[in-house]
């Protein structure tokens, strides 16, 4: 049996959603190294960029249930395509 990539344990939504938390942290010990003190606001790119990170991994969530329920149910979601 060939082995999947893109199993629940490494998907592509996982690995951006990481991606997006190592920029955000980066740019936190960024604005640390440069003033000596965590800052007191998230700036707004960043809250963007781990708004995105969260709205893409819950579409994804949303896509994997409804695929699962329409399975459970007998339904072939692939045919409505």
């Amino acid at each position: 049996m060939a082995r999947q990539l893109c199993t629940a344990e490494l998907s592509p939504v996982r690995i951006y959603q990481f991606a997006a938390t190592l920029v955000g942290a980066a740019a936190v010990l960024i604005a640390f190294a440069r003033t000596g003190q965590f800052p007191s606001e998230i700036p707004d790119r960043l809250a963007i960029l781990m708004g995105g990170s969260l709205a893409t991994y819950l579409t994804s969530k949303g896509i994997q249930k409804a695929t699962e329920n329409a399975a459970r149910n007998g339904a072939n979601p692939a045919a409505n395509r």
